[in-house]
């Protein structure tokens, strides 16, 4: 009885971590990268993600290398805030705002063939369309990091 009961639960639990389904609008295969350089500290960390939801979380300053798969949950998260990116829509031209203390951000993103690469820093990010998804993804880094994930 109990082996029966472990096993519904297992079966369960495998149902809920269940990849979002490309066809309802999120790109089917997916790579991001992120990374994030600058402040009053000089940090220079570094985040790659997969459509499969394997993380490489690194920080230069330090040497630290984190490697997970995150949850289904965050992975869903993640993967709507990708298929909202509309590429057509690069950041604008130009450099960036004059900021001392900021953070720069080095967005990558690969979806199928396309590929587009957004530099930006707090300021110019503020009001991007690319911001929700920077957020996600410097939250996500700076978890893996602290080794604080889900």
């Amino acid at each position: 009885m109990r082996v029966a009961l472990v096993s519904i639960l297992i079966a369960a639990g495998l149902s809920a971590c269940t990849l979002p389904d490309p066809a309802s609008g999120i790109p089917e295969s997916w790579h991001l990268s992120l990374e994030v350089s600058g402040g009053l500290a000089g940090i220079h960390r570094q985040l790659t993600l997969s459509s499969l939801g394997e993380l490489v979380a690194t920080d230069h300053n330090t040497a630290t290398v984190v490697a997970l798969q995150i949850s289904a949950a965050e992975l869903i998260e993640v993967a709507n805030l990708v298929s909202r990116i509309q590429l057509a829509a690069t950041a604008p031209a130009g450099s960036l705002p004059p900021c001392n203390d900021c953070f720069e951000y080095t967005l990558g993103i690969s979806l199928g063939r396309e590929q587009i690469e957004i530099v930006a820093n707090d300021i110019s990010l503020a009001d991007s369309p690319f911001a929700p998804l920077v957020s996600k993804l410097n939250d996500l880094l700076q978890k893996a990091l602290t080794g604080d994930v889900d």
